[in-house]
């Protein structure tokens, strides 16, 4: 048993601090925002991404910041993402987007998905997509197994961190 001097943990065992920066619902007024420090960066919907050139000032804005990674997925608003999902994709180089799908980033795994959790206004799922094939969402669990921090665009709260 090791003393009071003593640490219990070995050498290296410490855990690493992550500071992770999360926002929403921006619209356009991004470049408004004093953002504190942090190592992640996670926007969980709402940019304004309704045209190629909010997508480019939004991308533009993203690469001036000093987050080592930055995420972003998709909310109901940024509609360029629903109708053209490639073009928006293509603009979108400064962050990783997630749609249906996880990363792992500084040894903590992430999700995310333009489909809503369950709203508290109704039973439904709340979609990015209003056309072309359903969205797998994190409500069905398909985003991926042993996520630790899962992120959705919805009504009522944007991530959620397990």
């Amino acid at each position: 048993m090791p003393s009071k001097t003593e640490s219990a943990k070995p050498k290296g065992a410490e855990k690493k601090s992550i500071r992770l920066v999360c926002i929403a619902d921006t619209h356009g007024f991004h470049r408004k925002l004093d953002l504190p420090a942090g190592d992640i960066l996670m926007h969980a919907g709402d940019l304004d991404g309704c045209s190629v050139e909010a997508i480019d000032d939004f991308n533009a804005w993203l690469g001036t910041l000093p987050f080592r990674h930055k995420l972003v997925i998709a909310g109901n608003h940024d509609l360029l993402f629903d109708r053209k999902p490639r073009l928006a994709r293509a603009h979108l180089t400064q962050a990783i987007y997630l749609q249906d799908s996880g990363v792992g980033l500084e040894g903590l795994n992430f999700g995310g998905s333009p489909v809503g959790r369950r709203s508290f206004r109704s039973s439904a799922p709340w979609p990015l997509r209003t056309t072309g094939e359903p969205h797998r969402g994190t409500d069905q669990g398909n985003v991926g197994e042993g996520l630790g921090e899962v992120a959705d665009q919805a009504p009522g709260f944007a991530v959620v961190l397990l």
